[in-house]
């Protein structure tokens, strides 16, 4: 039964986070892709801006993710995670690649 309950609230997480806010992010001018597995996602961004420098920032706000490549950003939840959560982070994600972008055109 809890077994059961810890699949379904995995499950419940992975279409929030796939369908929902971060499929949202790909008719942006910030992404181009979502993919991965379960709670291990990765939203590939678009060409010219830098994952590493989004990502910097992110954890400077509070958000811990990790560049897996120059141009994608890594995500990796954990089951616990609200909804509120999730609106926080992509809140923390859309500034900073908003910021990144801005400072890759002052270059």
């Amino acid at each position: 039964m809890a077994l059961d309950l810890v699949v379904a609230w995995r499950l419940h997480l992975a279409v929030v986070l796939r369908q929902a806010p971060l499929l949202h992010l790909v008719t942006s001018r910030f992404v181009s892709e979502v993919r991965g597995m379960g709670l291990l996602l990765a939203a590939e961004l678009h060409d010219g801006i830098d994952a590493r420098v989004a990502v910097a920032k992110c954890i400077a706000g509070g958000l811990v993710v990790n560049a897996v490549t120059p141009t994608a950003i890594r995500f990796a939840p954990p089951f616990t995670l609200t909804s509120e959560q999730i609106d926080e982070a992509l809140g923390i994600l859309s500034t900073a690649i908003a910021e990144t972008i801005a400072e890759a055109g002052e270059s």
